[in-house]
């Protein structure tokens, strides 16, 4: 059989038996242009055939991906809940911004007349990816269940960093709602974060709610709610034992931060108010209290009310930058002996920054 198909050439062939209430297929090759698949097996009150994905240039289905796409898999069960199995590989595939050396498929699903009821298992792996130069060494991600009730499984591996996540939940109304278990951050071979609790997750077409999901690093414990809507955030955060010494070796100490931001989700610009709620604890042994505002709109970058206090050290600092400077600094050290040896006296001044970047 030769024709054409929605504008596309189809071709037909192979041997096929009806018998009583059975259909046997001997080998029935199906093609249209360089798409192709081979299926053979019986039709009958239960269903049992085999099938083979034709190797296929993807760009001639998909014109901006390239790449090669083969298969194999099964279909078992009845016409009213059908069972699918199938594998499917990969090679050199290509698109907008990626590229995947390898990636291979395992996917078994469960049909049945309650979408909602219907099952899958699915393993998929990919090697070599580089997305906008992000490059992953290997991925594996994991789905078992039903749309309703599911569990999820996503392991990140690169040279220097790896990431481990584990989720359950379902899909209803337009809507997940789950559980992270588990997020593990793995980099520098040994440093790991990970996630303190289960964390309440919820996430729509144009919503996202995050309930205090808390990661720990060593000491530290970092929490965070946030939510967005209708492409704007909100975020609150808390950051608890924080030692700076992990980045600066000669300031030892422990912190807390607390701060609340909101913006917009805009693609050319950046627009945002972080409120720095308070910081406060020690560093040397000495004691450290802070706050302040940090504000962004599109190119003007802006800070308001910031206080620091280190010990009787006093900064404040307000201002913006764009095209333009614009900033506000004052300093007051009563006791310089204190933060530089060798030294006597006091230090206050008034530092002020304008003019253009150019100038």
């Amino acid at each position: 059989i030769e024709g054409r198909l929605f504008d596309r050439p189809i071709k037909l062939n192979g041997l096929a038996k009806y018998e009583g209430e059975q259909f046997e297929i001997g080998t029935l090759v199906f093609e249209s242009g360089e798409a192709g698949i081979t299926i053979k097996g019986r039709i009958g009150e239960t269903l049992d055939l085999a099938y083979t994905l034709h190797p296929l240039e993807t760009n001639n289905v998909v014109p901006w991906l390239t790449g090669v796409l083969s298969g194999e898999g099964t279909v078992l069960g009845s016409f009213t809940a059908p069972v699918v199995k199938a594998v499917i590989l990969g090679n050199e595939l290509a698109g907008q911004g990626f590229t995947v050396g390898d990636v291979r498929a395992d996917v078994k699903t469960e049909i049945v007349s309650n979408l909602q009821k219907s099952r899958i298992n699915a393993a998929v792996k990919v090697k070599d990816v580089n997305i906008e130069g992000n490059r992953i060494d290997r991925g594996i991600f994991d789905v078992s269940g039903s749309l309703e009730n599911h569990k999820l499984h996503l392991e990140v591996f690169q040279e220097m960093f790896a990431l481990v996540m584990s989720a359950s939940g379902g899909l209803g109304e337009n809507q997940w709602k789950g559980e992270i278990n588990k997020l593990d951050l793995i980099y520098a071979e040994k440093e790991k974060i990970q996630l303190a609790q289960p964390t309440q997750v919820s996430a729509g077409m144009d919503n996202v709610d995050i309930e205090e999901m808390c990661l720990r690093h060593s000491s530290s414990t970092l929490c965070l709610n946030g939510q967005i809507r209708d492409k704007k955030w909100q975020a609150e955060v808390d950051l608890k034992e924080f030692n700076p010494a992990y980045f600066l070796e000669e300031w030892p100490g422990a912190l807390g931060v607390k701060a609340y931001g909101e913006g917009n989700l805009t693609e050319n610009n950046l627009d945002y108010v972080i409120n720095i709620l308070g910081v406060s604890g020690e560093v040397k042994g000495v004691s450290l209290n802070g706050s302040g505002k940090i504000i962004q709109r599109g190119k003007i970058f802006g800070i308001k009310d910031i206080n620091l206090s280190y010990g009787d050290t006093k900064i404040t600092a307000k201002g913006q930058l764009s095209d333009t400077y614009d900033v506000d600094f004052r300093v007051k050290i009563p006791d310089l002996k204190k933060k530089i040896l060798f030294t006597l006296g006091l230090v206050a001044g008034v530092i002020y920054v304008f003019g253009s970047l150019s100038a």
